[in-house]
């Protein structure tokens, strides 16, 4: 290994870190724009692009 951290997410785990409800994070799921891995009726979230997709989001989103 190249002593990268490979973690991955389960949905509930992921679901948890945004506090969003089961309905949202599967919306998430199906979207292009997130990273997700899906190994047979199984969804995994990898947890470098997750966090990088989560930063990328939190940039953009609006200040008030």
């Amino acid at each position: 290994m190249n002593g990268k951290n490979h973690e991955i997410l389960t949905v509930k785990e992921m679901r948890d870190i945004l506090k969003i409800r089961a309905n949202n994070a599967y919306n998430l799921i199906h979207s292009r724009e997130f990273p997700v891995l899906k190994i047979g009726n199984i969804y995994r979230i990898p947890s470098e692009p997750f966090y990088a997709w989560l930063n990328h989001r939190s940039e953009n989103a609006a200040t008030f």
